[in-house]
């Protein structure tokens, strides 16, 4: 077989032949490399056999050791010479391989070679082994790899192959039927149409602000950062962890305009403002002395000073005023402005801007000011309000549609996945969808 083939044909010929003589010719030249292996042993074989034939009869003995001399001599350069050809072939039957394979593909032919199915083997996991698992063996890789009787490695490899998903899973409202069919009406009152028929897109929402209220804390419990080698991290003492100072911000926010050349009109960040007052110190200690004005928070948040902040909230909480409240009825008509004060459905913070995602990104760039008074606390989040471009705020109020369908679609429950729809990647494209 092997004597059969040219090992100096040109490339070029080969060129010229078609696809189907061309794959037959690679697939015979891997049989040839193998082929060679096989003949190079029974060349050998067959140089041995002809050292032990008996001698002619008219031969002495000093002939025959002569003869045997010569034969192993010869079989000796004769499997060097077919060693040498051997190695030769191989390498030109590589080269024969590597060169088909570039042609090929420079014409659009895809070679699959049948020797990809090396290396060890995948570890699998059964079907529903992990299912059968209990939640709370599953809290990290190390429990899980236990439970399964696999090493740890596997499991990092199964995620990163995407056949285990992380999840992390955050208490929620429990929602009563009557919270979840206002949360319906809710949202229906969100999408134009008159009929359940014509309800198919959402509201520009351009008319309207989302404000809420949350609780910025001085500091975290444990930071995690990354130092160079050799040096030492920050001693952070206090009286007791438990009592970390904290102020509560009220944020109010609409929905940014952009014209027709996506510049942007209106930003959407109306404001922050703390639940914070100025006092005189009564006496002195450490951090101040007797006369200072010092920063007190304001606590607790009721009736009266809502209706201070003269703001609309959306949360429902018992301390907020109403659109009927006679006070807000002095201050919310205002020259081309018509204020209304509405509520959102009890339970819900997803339908809350600030609430899905707004104040997460204020608070991440909070906690990188490292504040350490109440004053650096307070410029530490107005700051970090600031700095948020308008672009993240647009994206957070075009997940709040998308979480309405699921709300939807869940029949007014809040058991749902949170929508990840690639909104940076549909930006880029051009495609981003306004409104939903």
């Amino acid at each position: 077989m092997a004597s059969d083939f040219d090992l100096n044909d040109d490339m070029d010929e080969d060129a010229a032949a078609n696809d189907a003589e061309m794959q037959e010719m690679f697939e015979y030249d891997l049989n040839f490399a193998y082929d060679d292996e096989i003949d190079s042993k029974n060349t050998h074989d067959n140089i041995g056999l002809g050292l032990n034939q008996t001698p002619s009869p008219g031969n002495n003995s000093n002939q025959m050791e002569t003869a045997g001399n010569n034969n192993n001599q010869q079989a000796s350069v004769d499997q060097q010479d077919t060693t040498s050809n051997n190695n030769n072939n191989k390498h030109r039957s590589t080269q024969k391989m590597l060169k088909f394979t570039i042609n090929q593909q420079g014409g659009g032919l895809v070679v699959g070679p049948s020797f990809h199915n090396c290396g060890r083997k995948r570890i699998s996991i059964p079907n529903d082994a992990i299912r059968a698992v209990a939640m709370g063996n599953r809290s990290c890789q190390r429990d899980l790899a236990a439970m399964l009787n696999v090493g740890k490695s596997t499991i990092h490899r199964l995620i990163k192959r995407g056949e285990v998903r992380p999840h992390t899973n955050a208490l929620k409202p429990k929602l009563t039927p009557a919270n979840r069919l206002d949360m319906i009406r809710f949202i229906l009152n969100s999408i134009i149409g008159d009929s359940p028929g014509s309800k198919r897109v959402y509201q520009p929402m351009y008319k309207t602000v989302h404000i809420d209220k949350k609780w910025f804390t001085l500091s975290k419990k444990t930071h995690r950062l990354y130092l160079e080698k050799g040096e030492r991290g920050l001693h952070r003492v206090m009286q007791l962890a438990k009592f970390i100072p904290k102020f509560m911000f009220q944020g109010a926010v609409a929905k940014p305009c952009y014209n027709a050349q996506k510049e942007v009109i209106l930003d959407g960040k109306i404001g922050i403002f703390p639940f914070a007052k100025k006092e005189l110190a009564l006496r002195c200690s450490k951090y101040k002395k007797k006369g200072e004005m010092v920063t007190k928070v304001i606590d607790p948040i009721n009736k009266d000073v809502s209706r201070w902040m003269l703001i609309e909230k959306q949360d429902n909480a018992k301390a907020h005023i109403t659109q009927d409240d006679a006070v807000w009825q002095e201050h919310c008509e205002q020259p081309r402005f018509t204020f209304i004060l509405t509520h959102q459905p009890p339970n819900n913070p997803d339908v809350n801007v600030l609430d899905l995602g707004f104040f997460r990104s204020i608070q991440s760039l909070q906690h990188k000011k490292m504040a350490k008074t109440p004053d650096q606390l307070i410029k530490a989040v107005e700051d970090a309000f600031n700095e948020l471009p308008s672009t993240r705020l647009f994206k957070v109020w075009v997940t709040l549609c998308h979480t309405m369908n699921q709300i939807l679609k869940s029949k007014g429950s809040n058991r749902f996945e949170p929508p990840h729809v690639n909104k940076d990647k549909l930006e880029r494209e051009g495609r981003l969808q306004d409104p939903i």
